[in-house]
Order: C-alpha cells, then sequence, then structure tokens
C-alpha cells in the first residue's frame, strides 16, 4: 500500500513547483508505477507460488523506488509530447496563486533552508537506517542486540520526527492560516460595508 500511494508523489510536484507536468503525464505515469510497483513486489508472486530470489530488492532497489522511476519516465516523456502553451499559462496563474496565498512572511523566509535541510536529513535516517547507518555496525561497538539498537533508533527518530513537525508548525508557520486570506477577508468585509 505504501509503495502503490508513493506513486502520488509526480502528482504532489506538479501542483506545487513544476507546471510542466501534464493531467495526461501524470495520469499515465501513476498507471506505470503502479503495475511496476505491483510487478516487483515479492507479494504479487507469493500468490502464484513462484519463489523468485530477492525480487523485492532488485539490483538493490526497492520496489517503491522502482515505481517512481518509471512513474517519472512516463511522466516527463508525456508531458513533453502533450504540453501546450495554454496549458502552461493556466498552470502558472494556479502556481502564482498558490504561491501568494501559501508563501511564508518575509521574517520567516530565513527558515527555509534550514527547514527542508531538516526534513530531508529526518527522511534519511528515519526511513532507513539500515541503508545509511548499519545497525549492525553499532552492535559491534556497544555489544547490544541488534532488536534493542533498532528499537531505540526508532524511539529516536521517531521523537525527533514529532520535533520536526512541531519545529514547522509553529516556526515556520505551516498550521497557521495565510496571512494574505485574512487580508482579502478584511477588504471583502470592507467592501460590503462600503
Amino acid at each position: 500500500a505504501l509503495g502503490i500511494a508513493c506513486q502520488t508523489l509526480p502528482a504532489i510536484i506538479g501542483i506545487t513547483y513544476c507546471s510542466f507536468f501534464t493531467r495526461s503525464g501524470i495520469n499515465l505515469g501513476m498507471l506505470g508505477g503502479i503495475i511496476t510497483v505491483i510487478l516487483s513486489d515479492p507479494f504479487f508472486f507469493s500468490q502464484f507460488n513462484l519463489q523468485l530470489p530477492a525480487m523485492e530488492y532488485l539490483l538493490n532497489v526497492k520496489s517503491v523506488l522502482w515505481g517512481l522511476a518509471v512513474n517519472f519516465v512516463i511522466t516527463i516523456a508525456l508531458s513533453f509530447i502533450t504540453n501546450d502553451v495554454d496549458s502552461i499559462r493556466h498552470k502558472k496563474e494556479f502556481h502564482n496563486f498558490l504561491s501568494g496565498y501559501a508563501g511564508l512572511p518575509r521574517d520567516k523566509r530565513h527558515l527555509k533552508l534550514p527547514s527542508w535541510i531538516a526534513c530531508i536529513l529526518w527522511l534519511i535516517f528515519a526511513l532507513s537506517p539500515t541503508v545509511f547507518v548499519s545497525v549492525y555496525d553499532f552492535n559491534l561497538l556497544g555489544g547490544g542486540s541488534v532488536l534493542s539498537l533498532i528499537l531505540g533508533w526508532q524511539i529516536l527518530w521517531g521523537l525527533l520526527g514529532i520535533s520536526l513537525l512541531w519545529y514547522l508548525a509553529k516556526n515556520v508557520e505551516l498550521a497557521y492560516y495565510p496571512y494574505k486570506s485574512e487580508r482579502v477577508a478584511l477588504r471583502d468585509s470592507l467592501l460590503k460595508k462600503e
């Protein structure tokens, strides 16, 4: 389920950052990504009693990443083919609207880079500790059980994730209403009084 849910990433990138992606490119890219996740996941083959070695980690890559790779290739290729000037202009207007209403105020813009760095570091270390930092290496140094080290690692990064969410909600103001919408609501209420 997580592998299939991750296939929405190109759509999210298309809405928030990349106005180049087209609807048909994203839809067919998602379909290709979902099919790739299903075909490269060992659960699919176990339903047919097929024992294929290391299918989930084909070339040491998880099925989610295979799906995203196929998804992005199809999305970008079809977006090149199906893009036109009017749709790009419409999407740029939408992106300008989003950046105008959901952007950070000037006094908080210096927090943007540290927030991105903190989120990326959390994703790297919290979601895949055995890839980037070997728990077995920690086990050789400390002499504890591997299970307790993994549990400790998950608790540590879980607490850091909660702290990161609090930081993003309070300091970067992701939990606040946009300032511009308050100004627009105030202007509209003043216009109604006149």
